[in-house]
C-alpha cells in the first residue's frame, strides 16, 4: 500500500461503494500531518487528494506556544503591580513616605519590565511578519557602535560592568544602521545583564578582507552550557528563568537578533565557555536588489 494507514480504508471503501461521494480524513504518516480528500469521480473511479499540513500544524503550535508564553510573561509583572498597588493603598502605608516610596519603586520596576516586554513582542511580531522595512545606506559601523556604547554606558555602570569598544577609525558598510544598532544593542544588553559583578563587556568592530564586516560582543559571564546553545535564539527560551526575571530580561532579545540577521542577510557565530560568551556577527554590503528581494519574499 502507498499509505499503510487504517484511517483511510473506511472512507475509501465507503466512496468506492457510493455510500459517500466525498469525505476528508486527517492523519499522521512518517512524522507528517496529512489531510486526505477522498472523492468518488465515477462508477469505477475514486480520487484521493493528499494535502501536507505539516507546516501549517507547526505554525499553529508555535502560535499557541507563543500566546501561552506571552500570557505567562505578562501575568508576572501585572500580578506584582496589582499586589503592590493594593498594599500601597492600604490604610497607614501612605502615611509613611519612606515605605510608600519603596512600593512605588517596585511598581515602577515591574512597569518598566512590562513596557520592555510589550516593545520586544511588537518588534518580534513585525519582524516575523516581514513588516520591518530594510533601508540600507552607506554608513560607518564605528558610529553605530559608539551609539550603542553611549546608550548602555549608564546601565553597565549600575551593574558594575566595564564596557569597552575596540575599533579602527572607520568601518564603512552599506547596510541598515538602525537595524544594526538594535541588533548590537540586544547583544550588549544581554552581555551586561548576565555578566558577573565587576565583569566586562568587550565590543570589537572590524572590516574583513572579503568585504564583510564583523562585530564581536564578548562578556565575562558564566557562559552558556553546550546543551542550551542550539535553542538560545528561540523566543522566551531561558537557561535560568529565575535569574532572567531578576535581571529584567524578556527572553526575546536573541530571537530578535536572529530575525534582524535574516533581514540584514547576516550570520552569527557563538563561542562560549565557563569564563564568558562571544557572539560574532558578520554583515555584508546590501544593494537595492537586496531590498527588492526582501520585499518580494516578505522577510
Amino acid at each position: 500500500e502507498l499509505l499503510p494507514n487504517g484511517a483511510l480504508r473506511e472512507p475509501i471503501a465507503a466512496a468506492w461503494s457510493a455510500q459517500r461521494t466525498a469525505s476528508s480524513v486527517d492523519f499522521e504518516h512518517q512524522h507528517r500531518h496529512l489531510r486526505a480528500r477522498i472523492v468518488r469521480a465515477g462508477d469505477d473511479v475514486v480520487v484521493l487528494v493528499l494535502h501536507d499540513l505539516t507546516e501549517i500544524k507547526r505554525l499553529e503550535a508555535a502560535r499557541r506556544d507563543f500566546m501561552a508564553a506571552v500570557s505567562h510573561e505578562f501575568k508576572t509583572p501585572l500580578t506584582s503591580i496589582l499586589g503592590f498597588t493594593e498594599t500601597l493603598l492600604a490604610e497607614g502605608v501612605l502615611a509613611d513616605p519612606a515605605n510608600a516610596r519603596t512600593f512605588v519603586e517596585r511598581i515602577g520596576r515591574h512597569a518598566d519590565r512590562l513596557a520592555s516586554l510589550v516593545k520586544d513582542v511588537l518588534t518580534l511580531s513585525r519582524l516575523e511578519q516581514g513588516a520591518w522595512p530594510l533601508r540600507p545606506v552607506a554608513c560607518d559601523l564605528i558610529d553605530v557602535a559608539n551609539e550603542v556604547v553611549a546608550e548602555f554606558a549608564a546601565v553597565a555602570e549600575t551593574a558594575t560592568v566595564s564596557l569597552t569598544l575596540d575599533a579602527p577609525r572607520s568601518v564603512p558598510l552599506r547596510t541598515d544602521p538602525e537595524l544594526v544598532r538594535q541588533l548590537v544593542g540586544n547583544l550588549v544588553s544581554n552581555a551586561i545583564r548576565y555578566n558577573r559583578a565587576q565583569g566586562s563587556v568587550y565590543i570589537r568592530v572590524a572590516a574583513r578582507a572579503d568585504g564583510q564586516a564583523v562585530i564581536i560582543v564578548a562578556d565575562t559571564g558564566i557562559g552558556i552550557p553546550s546543551e542550551h546553545r542550539e535553542r538560545i535564539f528561540e523566543r522566551f527560551y531561558r537557561i535560568d528563568s529565575h535569574r532572567s526575571r531578576q535581571t529584567g530580561g524578556t527572553g526575546l532579545g536573541l530571537a530578535i537578533v536572529k530575525h534582524l540577521l535574516q533581514v540584514l542577510d547576516g550570520t552569527v557565530m557563538l563561542h562560549s565557555a565557563a569564563d564568558g560568551t562571544r557572539f560574532e556577527v558578520y554583515l555584508r554590503d546590501l544593494s537595492d536588489s537586496d531590498v527588492a528581494g526582501k520585499t518580494a519574499a516578505g522577510t
